[in-house]
């Protein structure tokens, strides 16, 4: 459990990072729901990738 923990907390870190930079890129000031998505995009390889964008609109339309 430990281990998954630690696998999750640099996913996010590195996610979060690269978020980061796309905004500093395009000249924003807050990290958008679009944002997010191309950082997972050029982060995780290829289906990856397309299944946790779907996973991710899916909580955000259940939260809304």
């Amino acid at each position: 459990m430990v281990m998954f923990d630690s696998i999750a907390k640099v996913l996010f870190t590195k996610i979060t990072e690269e978020a980061n930079r796309l905004v500093r890129y395009n000249n924003k000031q807050t990290i958008s729901m679009e944002t997010i998505q191309a950082a997972v995009k050029l982060l995780l390889p290829g289906e990856m990738a397309t299944h946790a964008v779907a996973e991710c609109k899916k909580a955000v339309s259940s939260y809304k």
